[in-house]
Formats: C-alpha cells, structure tokens, sequence
C-alpha cells in the first residue's frame, strides 16, 4: 500500500494522522492519504504569504514554473492516469484525456500575460446504448444513488432502464432512465452525480426553463433542440455556469468554468479563471501642472496571490 507525505513551503512532511483510500471498482485499500493537522495548514498558509511578495513580483519566473509542471505532468502521464483510475474508476482512457486537459491549461496559464489596464484613455423516443462504465467514486456516494433511485417509485417514478446495483465487487451501478417524475421529486430537486436520468415531459418551453432552474444547484445543463437559432436563447435563461447546445460536455481551452446557486464559488479557466488568482489595484496619480482633476489617469493591475495554488500551498507527495 502506498504511503503519502505532504508539502509545506517545499518540503516534505509526515502527518500524524491518514485515511484509507479505496478503488471503487474492487473496495479494496489501495492508499494511505495524509490528513493534516490544523497546525500544519497553518504553517503552509504561512509559507504562501511569505512567498508572496516575489511570487507576484516576477510573472516571468511564474509562467518558468507553470511551463515547467506542464513538462513534467506530461512526462508522467501514464503514472497520473493509472493513480486516477484506481481512486475514481473511471476508465483509462478516460483518465488519460484528464492528465493531457491538465497539460493544455498549464501550459495554457503559462503563456497568458494579464495586461494592465488603463482607464480614462423528430424524435419523441428515448435510445438506450450500453456502453463502458465506471464504478461510483466512493461508497457514501454509491449508497446515496442507491438510495435516491429507490426512493424515486415512491414518488411515482418508473424504472425504464437500470434501476440497480451491478453484480460483482466494487461500487458500479446500473445507467438509470427514471419517467413519470414530478418537478418536486428527491432524484429531481436534489444532486447526485450518479448515473441516473429523470425524464420529465413539458408542453410549454418556459415550464421546462422553471422546472429546469428551479433547483439550488446550477453547475452544467444543456439544451437539445432541433431549432438552431432558439436553443441558444434558451441556453441564456437556464441557471447554470456552463450551457450547452446540441452537446454536452464539450469544451474548448481556455474556456471558464464556474457553477452557480449551490454549484461551487468562483471560476477557475481562462482568463476569468486567472483573476480569481489575483488581487486588484488601482493606482491613481494626481493631476500634473496645468491639467484637471478629471482627466487624471489611473491604471488598474492584478498582484498574484501565493496562497493560491504556488509554491508556498500545501500538496500531497508520495513517500
């Protein structure tokens, strides 16, 4: 079983304490994770401040090292695709594809350069395809599909596809087509991140935008229509951080990512996502001789923040 220290302003460290982590596609311990001390985190927050003021200093050694961990991530993919697939299940070449979208946004981060800026100058049916499919990540999460799913009949729902637990070891679950839903229904209102589908049916497009939003959570949602030029309308009265249109789960680099409502705080991706990074100030000067108040420049520019993600944070490394 591997053992994993943590990194505290660039060294290595033991916790003294761990936590079991588990394939979901066997159960089986494949890991012993650090758990870290509330001292301990202290010391890494301190380590990012003390970082700070030449870590915002110098963008070029920031882009070095962001260019850097992309060469290396890259080197290693094999290595983080496999640990991937043992902790969450999902299949490797799944996995491979999320090591290489790493890649492309570090390495994304390590060419962009924030500027400063200046102001004052047909078918009613449903297909059902069997295809590969990983394990749930987790037993907690296998237990709360589990149980979402069989509470749904007593609501009303019928099972049209899947509807259980796979046989055999790990934490695999049957894809799960659910009909006859209403709008208040657990599996409906609630989160799950599991493979199982409710199906509600609409007559009126503004019923199916209120039923869609009416949900604390807003991270990923897509619209299907035949009508090119009003599904993206559509897209734009939809709560949600990400819309697709006649897809799902596409994306493009550099493309920010953010929930709304429940569905997580801030965004991480692009250039929006490099702002949550930073810090802004604005510098404004007095008026020079002979020149009025109102015509005063003022410049605007983003500090990078050490606390988040530099060298000062606090990781996991193995032992």
């Amino acid at each position: 079983m591997t053992e994993y220290t943590i990194t505290i302003g660039g060294q290595a460290a033991m916790t003294g304490s761990t936590f079991e982590v588990r394939n979901p596609a066997t159960g089986k311990v494949i890991a012993s994770a650090p758990e870290c001390a509330p001292d301990q985190v202290d010391l890494a927050m301190r380590a990012a401040r003390d970082a700070q003021a030449s870590w915002q200093r110098d963008a070029a050694v920031r882009r070095a090292a962001v260019g850097a961990l992309a060469d290396e991530v890259e080197r290693s993919c094999e290595e983080f695709a496999a640990l991937i697939t043992a902790e969450q299940g999902k299949p490797v070449t799944e996995s491979r594809f999320e090591v290489q979208d790493a890649v492309g946004d570090l390495r994304y981060f390590a060419g962009l350069q924030m500027q400063d800026e200046v102001i004052g100058a047909g078918a009613r049916a449903v297909q059902v395809l069997r295809g590969p499919v990983g394990p749930l990540c987790n037993r907690p999460q296998f237990d709360r599909v589990s149980e979402l799913v069989a509470d749904a009949p007593r609501s009303g729902a019928r099972i049209a596809a899947g509807g259980k637990a796979m046989p055999g070891q790990g934490y695999f679950f049957e894809p799960t087509i659910l009909t006859g839903l209403g709008e208040d229904a657990r599996i409906v209102v609630e989160e799950q991140f599991g493979p199982a589908l409710p199906v509600l049916p609409y007559r009126q497009i503004e019923a199916a935008i209120h039923a869609a939003n009416s949900t604390h959570f807003g991270l990923r949602a897509s619209v299907w229509t035949g009508d090119s030029q009003h599904g993206p309308a559509i897209a734009t009265d939809l709560e949600s951080g990400t819309v697709w249109v006649n897809t799902h789960q596409d994306a493009v680099l550099g493309q920010p990512f953010g929930g709304l409502k429940w569905s997580g705080t801030g965004v991480e991706g692009g250039p929006c996502g490099l702002h949550a990074f930073t810090d802004l100030q604005v510098v404004s000067r007095g008026p020079r001789h002979g020149q009025s108040a109102s015509h005063t420049p003022a410049s605007c520019r983003s500090l990078a923040r050490a606390g988040q993600g530099s060298v000062g944070s606090l990781t996991a490394g193995r032992r």
